[in-house]
């Protein structure tokens, strides 16, 4: 898959919390922690509530990184920590 492919398979329905709205930078890696996209995030987007539960779900908008960009080689070179959740990473 392309990046773009990753992000747009990847960057919607999550239960995030407040903090989410102040990431900048999302990642999306595969198992063995690759990152296989990274993004830059312009808006954490309400897109439904889960009826049995109530808990509203969120996606992403933003812009896939692209070679060149500053943050691009950084966070492509991360190797995350295999996991099931969505989990912030603090860039500065």
């Amino acid at each position: 898959m392309t990046p773009e492919e990753v992000w747009e398979c990847n960057r919607g329905y999550w239960r995030l919390g407040p903090r989410a709205s102040r990431e900048r930078y999302a990642t999306f890696s595969t198992s063995d922690g690759r990152v296989k996209c990274a993004a830059r995030i312009t808006r954490v987007v309400s897109v439904g509530v889960v009826p049995s539960k109530g808990e509203v779900r969120y996606a992403l908008e933003g812009e896939v990184l692209k070679p060149g960009d500053p943050e691009y080689d950084r966070l492509m070179s991360m190797v995350i920590r295999p996991h099931r959740n969505f989990v912030y990473k603090q860039v500065m």
